[in-house]
C-alpha cells in the first residue's frame, strides 16, 4: 500500500488518465510475477489483509519484486466464495 498521484496527462482529445508512485509500480510488479508462478491474480500481503471471507485466496508465494529488496509474500486470488 503506499501513495499514488492519479490525473489526466496531455491535452484534449489526446487525454490519458495516468497513475504514478511507489505503489504503481509495485503493482505493475505483483502483476508481472503472475506469470513467473503461472497465476492470473496475485496480490500483496498488505491487500490479502484487507479482504473479508467473500474472497477465495489460494497459494502463496515469496518472491522477489524488482527494484524491492528482500522478498515479498503474493496471494493467488481464485475468485470469489458463494455466499
Amino acid at each position: 500500500m503506499g501513495d499514488a498521484v492519479v490525473g489526466t496527462i496531455g491535452i484534449a482529445p489526446m487525454e490519458k488518465l495516468a497513475a504514478i508512485g511507489d505503489a504503481v509500480n509495485f503493482a505493475s510488479r505483483i502483476e508481472a510475477a503472475n506469470k513467473e508462478v503461472g497465476t492470473r491474480f496475485l496480490v500483496s500481503k498488505d491487500t490479502v489483509s484487507e479482504l473479508d471471507e467473500s474472497f477465495q485466496v489460494g497459494r502463496s508465494f515469496e518472491l522477489p519484486i524488482k527494484g524491492k529488496s528482500g522478498t515479498h509474500v503474493l496471494y493467488e486470488i481464485l475468485g470469489l466464495n458463494s455466499v
